[in-house]
């Protein structure tokens, strides 16, 4: 990463000079000085308000400026207290410098030898230069430290440096005013101040142990006498301590060994009750989701550059070429076959692999089938020249064939029984039909131009003829097309905006597969990749118990997210590993689980459950069992029973609700054994007046008034913290009291 962010900055150099040259016009220096800024021009905080790990984003900006054609942006600051952790081109945003326009950005961390960060953007061809006043880039920093109490901690953002550069499409670079940032964290001064820490790991296996720590400070300026310190998960106390003497700057640590031993997703919290005379209390608690699930973890030799597999062994190949393949269940790699690079498939008793693009320095179009044990069965090598163009981009496996992708000009059919080129189609979509997808039912065969402009289309699988051809929803929807999933009736596109490689997500839509008719365009989902978890047909898999679920990847949070492709409500997200780009065979997903590479080491292959679970049927009961809808009383309690194998201390209370209207309140709860059944239940409350109002609002009102009493249903839902959901019924009796005088006459509506 650090070879490829320095070349950046250094080709936006060459690239400006070689535009230079393109130009005979003499070019004209500015006369007047921009200034490049901050907003705002200070970051200043308290310690009572962030923490180490929190993220603030600084925009710098520039005004008053003519003729700009590219910008470089170079900061540096103390790297012990801050770190720049994300940044971005606000392409956009209409107040962007360059919006709506094609550029390169580059980037460096620790740019030229030094300290800090830079960053650059060139605006690509004859494009008009930018002049006005406008954002420049937006750099999202991290902090590192957190000072003690009574001091404070700061820095310059400094952008005031000879590296900051505004220019010209000749390279010539303007006078600027460049001013620097102000960053400023105080330390808490107060005099009673207890804070807490707590030290546990983000993911265990069941049966691994761990030690959870719990620290107390007292970052008061008082000595504290009696200070009380309790490790909790999912809200029960597993351990405590009390301090008798706490001295100022002075620290305790409470460990717990926890051996989990059931899969699922625990909240373990660490909690120092307030010390008399103290007022800062939102650091007295310190809290952290731990995922107990059977992760395994993977060392491979090499680094990945697509990955596949099957129910024995995950495969993949290598960055550098050849194919590998790691057993699920030991972990042991063995070499599977010297070929292999940007094209895996893994089905049946086969394996497929192509050389594809960038190995060695060329792009060649190769493509091989081996048996399981590593003998080939055929290989297929397309020619260089005429109709099948350069390296194989990509290849889509169908039932019967392989559509291999021959970039940038050509596309064909490969028979998956023998190897032999079935059908070759030049052009189609666009000069550049380099993505393509086909379900394993081979009856669809899309392609789109990730260079062209707006264009999917569907193609014979018999002879390569287009069967429809579209645009976007929209002349607006983007610029560059990518197939994402094929289902039983629908094909799924996300449609990007920008110049590769720097295209930014614009929209996911849903089209009908026989016709090509757009069903449905959702262009505000932060979702740049979809693997759907759909009915038969599906390109990754097919498991029906799992119709209308899709994986997606958020390009806002960086996150690997389970969602309804309905509602598009989040079952679970997780930022564990990451999907290795754009592609689908990047990521591997069985029945059970899916591998996906670690984020910053790149030689470790993460495997983890993702399938959802059944709801589990609760036993539900509620008082009162008559219920006055004239009362004045404040609550009205619940009691949950699981069935065996689950246990309700597991439940997590801010999910439980009424007939999906009225959230539990967060206290008081209890468990125990309320009807004395011998099974442990867990009470919550909720307020009576909004569920009286839900019931009058929900009911045959005239009915009530005419029987004076009524039975109705009443639903609790909630979610374990391993997000497993649970439901169960109650019904409960209403009493409508009459008004006073007409207690005895027949009331009329």
């Amino acid at each position: 990463m650090f070879r490829k962010a320095v070349s950046g900055i250094v080709l936006t150099v060459l690239l400006m000079s070689m535009l230079a040259s393109m130009f005979n016009t003499q070019a004209v220096r500015a006369s007047h000085s921009a200034v490049v800024y901050f907003d705002p021009p200070s970051y200043i905080f308290s310690a009572s308000e962030v923490y180490v790990g929190y993220r603030f984003n600084a925009t710098v900006r520039v005004s008053d400026v003519e003729s700009l054609y590219a910008w470089q942006v170079y900061i540096w600051y103390d790297e012990n207290l801050i770190n720049v952790s994300r940044f971005f081109e606000p392409v956009w945003d209409p107040d962007y410098v360059f919006y709506e326009n094609p550029t390169i950005f580059a980037y460096a961390y620790d740019p030229w030898g030094l300290e800090g960060f830079a960053c650059s953007s060139l605006l690509l061809g004859d494009q008009q230069p930018f002049s006005g006043s406008g954002k420049l880039v937006i750099i999202e920093f991290e902090i590192l430290a957190v000072p003690p109490v009574g001091e404070t901690y700061s820095s310059v953002l400094n952008i005031n440096n000879e590296e900051t550069i505004l220019a010209d499409r000749y390279g010539n670079v303007f006078p600027a005013v460049k001013q620097d940032g102000y960053y400023e964290i105080k330390g808490l001064i107060s005099t009673h101040d207890i804070a807490v820490d707590l030290n546990a790991p983000a993911f265990l296996e069941p049966g691994e142990s761990t030690l959870l720590n719990a620290t107390v400070y007292n970052k008061g300026l008082n000595n504290e006498t009696n200070v009380e310190l309790f490790i909790l998960i999912n809200g029960t106390e597993v351990t405590s301590a009390v301090i008798p003497e706490l001295l100022t700057g002075a620290s305790y640590t409470l460990s717990y060994l926890w051996t989990p031993t059931v899969e699922g997703i625990y909240n373990v919290t660490a909690y120092s009750p307030p010390v008399p005379g103290e007022n800062i209390t939102t650091n007295n608690i310190a809290t952290k989701t731990i995922r107990v699930m059977a992760i395994k973890i993977y060392q491979l030799s090499h680094v990945p550059r697509r990955i596949h597999g099957d129910e024995n062994y995950i495969y993949y190949t290598a960055q550098e070429g050849g194919t590998y393949r790691v057993n699920k269940v030991t972990g042991f790699e063995e070499f599977f076959c010297d070929k292999g690079h940007d094209l895996l498939w893994v089905e049946g008793d086969y394996v497929y692999v192509g050389e594809g693009y960038e190995l060695g320095g060329s792009g060649t179009n190769d493509i091989y089938k081996y048996d399981k044990n590593g003998n080939l069965i055929w290989h297929v090598h397309p020619t260089y020249e005429g109709p099948w163009g350069g390296a194989t981009f990509q290849f889509a496996v169908g039932k019967y064939y392989i559509y291999a992708v021959a970039g940038p000009y050509a596309y064909g059919a490969i028979s998956k029984e023998n190897g032999s080129i079935v059908w070759v189609s030049e052009g189609g979509v666009t000069r550049y039909p380099d993505m393509a997808m086909a379900d394993l039912k081979n009856e669809v065969l899309i392609e789109c131009g990730w260079w062209s402009t707006n264009t999917i289309q569907r193609t014979s699988k018999v002879d390569g003829h287009i069967i429809w051809q579209r645009k976007g929803p929209t002349e607006e929807m983007g610029e560059v097309t990518q197939p994402v999933d094929i289902t039983d009736d629908a094909v799924w596109i996300a449609w990007y905006k920008g110049t590769y490689p720097y295209q930014y997500f614009y929209a996911l839509a849903k089209w009908d597969r026989e016709t090509g008719a757009l069903i449905e365009a959702f262009p505000d989902l932060p979702y740049s990749k979809i693997w759907h978890v759909g009915p038969e047909g599906s390109l990754i898999f097919s498991y029906p118990g799992e119709a209308g679920n899709a994986l997606v990847w958020d390009y806002l949070t960086g996150k690997l997210c389970k969602v309804n492709t309905q509602t598009w409500e989040v079952y679970w997200s997780t930022d564990l590993g990451y999907p290795m780009e754009y592609c689908a065979n990047r990521i591997f997903i069985d029945e059970e689980y899916i591998y996906l590479r670690d984020k910053t080491n790149p030689t470790l292959i993460y495997r983890y459950r993702w399938t959802t679970m059944p709801v589990v049927t609760a036993t539900a009961d509620i008082s009162p069992k008559a219920l006055n809808l004239g009362s004045k009383g404040k609550r009205i309690t619940a009691y949950i029973e699981l069935p065996e194998g689950y246990d309700v201390r597991d439940i997590n209370v801010s999910t439980v609700m009424l007939n999906d209207t009225i959230s539990a309140e967060p206290r008081p709860i209890a468990v125990g054994d309320y009807d004395e059944d011998g099974i442990t239940d867990l009470m919550v409350k909720f307020d009576r007046a909004k569920v009286i109002q839900y019931i009058l609002d929900n009911i045959d009102i005239v009915k009530l008034y005419e029987k004076k009493f009524m039975t109705i249903t009443l639903t609790v839902t909630g979610k374990l913290y391993d997000g497993t959901p649970f439901q169960g019924t109650a019904i409960i009796r209403l009493i409508m009291p009459m008004p006073i005088g007409l207690r005895r006459h027949i009331f009329l509506i």
